[in-house]
């Protein structure tokens, strides 16, 4: 599993991390009642997420997918002013790939990860979460279920497998919604 795709070159940065910019989840995507990507599974009735970090300008080959593309930032102050200038653009903000072998390749130009570090928006992590199950083609031999943050790694040593759990629900109850 890789989660890097080779195919996307980093160019620059489109926006900063203090602007508002979403994530249409169209690309190419069919509209909000056909059959959505995998990646997509729980957002079957959205089509925009929250953004607002930092994404490398990609450029994508001809066998990628991009299931979440940008929308550059707008004015969120005043009120009055606050809308979105550009409905759809066909900058990449996810690309992923599947390549001989079975290999897929998931590449998200934006910082979603941070993002859903400092702020524990839901969407980010079912975004980030429905990319690792995709790459991994769903054999990830963990799964972890209920309220509360819990970090876990699964370690293998000689013949047996030991997992590793630290609750973290303590320290950010608020946010895990315990």
């Amino acid at each position: 599993m890789s989660l890097l795709a080779g195919s996307a070159c980093a160019a620059n940065y489109l926006s900063d991390h203090s602007k508002e910019t979403y994530g249409p989840l169209a690309g190419d995507e069919p509209a909000v009642s056909g059959q959505r990507h995998p990646v997509l599974r729980g957002f079957e009735e959205t089509d925009i997420i929250a953004f607002g970090g930092l994404l490398q300008e990609v450029r994508r080959d001809r066998d990628t997918i991009v299931p979440v593309t940008f929308l550059p930032e707008f004015p969120i102050y005043p009120p009055e002013t606050s809308w979105m200038r550009v409905a759809r653009t066909d900058t990449p903000a996810l690309v992923l790939s599947e390549r001989q072998g079975g290999a897929r390749c998931a590449y998200l130009a934006g910082d979603v990860d941070r993002l859903f570090a400092r702020h524990y928006l839901p969407d980010h992590g079912n975004l980030l979460a429905n990319v690792v199950r995709w790459a991994s083609s769903d054999r990830i031999p963990l799964r972890v279920e209920g309220k509360g943050l819990v970090d876990c790694h699964l370690y293998r040593q000689d013949n047996r497998l030991i997992l590793h759990l630290v609750n973290l629900t303590s320290a950010g109850a608020w946010r895990a919604g315990a």
